[in-house]
Formats: structure tokens, C-alpha cells, sequence
């Protein structure tokens, strides 16, 4: 059947675009879906044998598509890549080595691509055509019994570049080039499916399930040195972590909780904000959130016995005015 592993991406008009592998012969292959023409439209974007499930989509500033997925079709294989930055679909294989495996896209301010992936012999390895041609560098090396898992790449606002990446069991791993050259960093953690994050201020936030006790546990250098906390305790829990930070730099986490319901659990270090009458004014400073016409931001100028701007006096901005009726 169609939808599996999918990614998605929203450009600046807040239009929705998912990648996914569909499977079902003999529609099988890269599909791509959007509704940014108002209605949903779904295109196969390679339908050859060996199009396979690994797949990422990022959007650029100029809201095109850029999806990286893996080939692998023996003797054929490699990583592949495809655009529609020309005004159609083109495809190219980027890294023709056995590559591609557990692979991650984003794209930078001048709209150049970027995308970390393990090949077959469990190398980390980074793609990118920032040169103007494609150049993969081979950054980091697991060992093959703990069968490397699932990377993540963010490109930071200096279009720096941020990889957190582990294996079945191994530390979790970050890698930068923000100095200049690349800078490994291993945290003290075995751990699985780590995702990441990057803020306004650069930071990193990582969401990764622990190994052996399997809880959800967070690392970040926002302190300026990297820090590793509990955020759910429970055990069996926390696996398949997907990373989010936003405009306020709160994270957020979405993961399952790996139970016989197998259910979805979402954390966030965000102060809960509650505003019933959605005026702008959370549930403890409005006075009355069951009317957006009484906030603090309210005016008060009416002559009718309601506090409006919760100063705790009723129509203190009432100015009387000359009427026929006299004054009123």
C-alpha cells in the first residue's frame, strides 16, 4: 500500500508537501503530494524498480522541492536526488556508492542542498552542491554490530551545518563544521532515534530514546556546554522522536510510547497558554476569558458598569458628554 515512510516539509505560503515510498505493484516508487495549487495533487516522481523507501524533503526560499531518497537495485544503487527548481521533475544520482540509508535534506539561505546519510559500510557520509557540483565527505564510521541508525541534518541561520546521527546502541553523536572544519562531538548516551533542532540562537536540541531502560531523554547545548535531561521516565517509551523548535525557542517533542496500544505522546518545555476567548490574553492575566471584548488591552470608555480593561474599576475612562437630554 501507498504512505509509507513519509516526510514532510510547509513552505512560506504554509502549503504542505510530503514525500513518501508507495508500495503497491505496480504503482510502486517515490511519490510526492501537495496541496499547494489549493486542492490535493499527488505525482510519482520515480517509479523505477529500486526507488526505495528512504526518503527526506526540505523547501527552499523559493519554495521549490528538493527530495533525496535511495536507490537500490542491484547492480544500480546510490543516493539519489530530485527537483523541481527548473519548472519540472529532474533526477539525478548523486553518490553512486551503496549510499542513502537513513538519509536527512534541509537547504540553506542561498538555496544550496545539504544531506547526511549512511552508506552500506556504515559510514556517515555528507552530500552537499554548495561548490556548484556535487561533493560527498565521509565524516564519521560505526561499527557494523551497531547498525547505524537514523540521521538528522540542520543548516543554521551562518549556513553552518549540524548532523546528529547513532546506531543501534551507540552514543548519541553530533558533528558541526561551525569552526571552520568538522568538530565530532559523542555524548555519554547509547541511544536510539535521535532527532534535531536547530534555534534562532543556533543552539541544538536533540530528542533521542534511551538505550536499555528506553525512555525519552533530551541533550542541548543552549547552556553553552551539552546537557542530557529526562523528559518521560516511563519505560518503553520515547521511541520514533521527531524534533521541533519554535519561534519563542520552546521544544517540542512527538514520539510512542512502544506499549501494546503503541501510543502517540507529545513533551514540551512551553509554559502551557490557555485563551478561551482567543483575544490574545492567556486565562491568567484576562479577567474574563469568556469575552474577547474584556482584556487588559481593552478600552473603557463605555458607560455601563463592566470593568473592560480588567483595571478593577468599571468605566473609568468614561468621559461625559453634553446631550439634548443633558448630561450622558
Amino acid at each position: 500500500g501507498g504512505g509509507w515512510y513519509t516526510s514532510i516539509a510547509i513552505d512560506s505560503n504554509d502549503k504542505v508537501h510530503i514525500s513518501y515510498y508507495y508500495d503497491s505493484f505496480p504503482n510502486i516508487g517515490l511519490k510526492y503530494a501537495t496541496n499547494a495549487s489549493g486542492s490535493w495533487v499527488i505525482n510519482t516522481i520515480d517509479s523505477s524498480i529500486g526507488a526505495s523507501h528512504y526518503n527526506s524533503i526540505a523547501i527552499d526560499s523559493n519554495n521549490k522541492v528538493h527530495i533525496s531518497y535511495i536507490y537500490d537495485n542491484w547492480p544500480n544503487h546510490g543516493l539519489r536526488y530530485a527537483t523541481n527548481t527548473s519548472g519540472s521533475w529532474v533526477i539525478n544520482t548523486i553518490d553512486s556508492s551503496r549510499a542513502g540509508f537513513y538519509l536527512s535534506i534541509d537547504t540553506d539561505s542561498n538555496n544550496k542542498v545539504h544531506i547526511s546519510h549512511w552508506d552500506a559500510s556504515d559510514n556517515l557520509k555528507y552530500t552537499t552542491n554548495v561548490s556548484g557540483s556535487w561533493i560527498t565527505t565521509t565524516l564519521d564510521y560505526i561499527y557494523i554490530w551497531h547498525s547505524p541508525g537514523k540521521t538528522t541534518i540542520a543548516i543554521d541561520s551562518n549556513n553552518k551545518v549540524h548532523i546528529s546521527y547513532s546506531g543501534a546502541g551507540a552514543a548519541l553523536t553530533y558533528v558541526t563544521n561551525t569552526s571552520g572544519s568538522w568538530l565530532k562531538t559523542t555524548l555519554s548516551e547509547q541511544v536510539l532515534n535521535p532527532s534535531m533542532a536547530i534555534d534562532s540562537n543556533n543552539f541544538v536540541h536533540i530528542g533521542y530514546q534511551s538505550y536499555g531502560n528506553y525512555n525519552l531523554k533530551y541533550a542541548s547545548n543552549a547552556s553553552g556546554s551539552w546537557i542530557t535531561a529526562n523528559v518521560d521516565p516511563t519505560k518503553s517509551t520515547g521511541r520514533d522522536t521527531s524534533t521541533a523548535v519554535d519561534s519563542n525557542n520552546n521544544v517540542h517533542i512527538s514520539y510512542y510510547f512502544t506499549d501494546y496500544n503503541s501510543d502517540l505522546k507529545y513533551a514540551t518545555n512551553a509554559l502551557l497558554v490557555i485563551d478561551n476567548d482567543g483575544d490574545g490574553y492567556p486565562l491568567d492575566i484576562d479577567c474574563n476569558d469568556s469575552d474577547p471584548a474584556i482584556n487588559p488591552g481593552a478600552s473603557d470608555t463605555n458607560c455601563n458598569g463592566v470593568d473592560e480593561n480588567c483595571s478593577g474599576v468599571a468605566d473609568e475612562g468614561y468621559v461625559p458628554t453634553n446631550t439634548t437630554c443633558g448630561i450622558g
